[in-house]
């Protein structure tokens, strides 16, 4: 055994070389994809701005709470008394109060049609989107029918009078996307 060489096989060529680069970062790309679109990757925790009822901006990401609709900044909503009042920007002000200048950490879900991160976000111990449709600022879909359930039995928020549903009023007005994410809109 004593003098004998060992052989290397051939040298790889650049075309290779580059060749496992590309499939090396593009299978990381595919386990950051899945990673992030399974909730295990989350965004950093940290201070927001409310833009409405269901969404707000985390640094440059604008986020939709996952599995809850509130109604529009510019909404209104019928009290029992048949009453209109500005049930979006209430619901905006609840979101704000449970936030309550905390810091927010979410788990992503999804994004959706507008490239906005689609996500379960707590304040503190507060679940956010539970909370605002327990509280009735918000319906939800997919999920939250018990807090849902919770918050029309009480006639809280929304549900203390007749609302359209958000979807609903975006529909028939035809809601903007400049409007949606806040960029034009008085901060309350």
């Amino acid at each position: 055994m004593a003098g004998r060489r060992l052989r290397h096989g051939p040298a790889r060529s650049f075309g290779r070389t580059a060749i496992d680069t590309v499939v090396f970062i593009a299978a990381l790309a595919v386990v950051l994809a899945a990673l992030k679109f399974s909730g295990l990757l989350s965004i950093d925790e940290g201070p927001v701005r409310v833009i409405d009822g269901d969404s707000f901006w985390r640094g440059e990401s604008e986020v939709r709470l996952y599995g809850i609709d509130a109604p529009e900044y510019r909404q209104t909503c019928k009290d029992e008394a048949g009453q209109q009042w500005n049930c979006g920007r209430a619901a905006m002000r609840a979101l704000k109060q449970l936030i309550g200048g905390r810091d927010v950490a979410c788990e992503i879900r999804d994004t959706d049609r507008y490239d906005r991160l689609v996500a379960v976000c707590k304040s503190g111990d507060v679940d956010l989107n539970q909370a605002m449709v327990r509280q009735g600022w918000a319906v939800g879909f997919g999920g939250y029918g018990s807090a849902e359930a919770e918050a029309r039995q009480a006639r809280r928020g929304i549900w203390r009078g007749d609302f359209e549903r958000p979807q609903t009023w975006r529909r028939r007005h035809e809601t903007s996307r400049s409007d949606a994410s806040g960029t034009s809109l008085a901060d309350d």
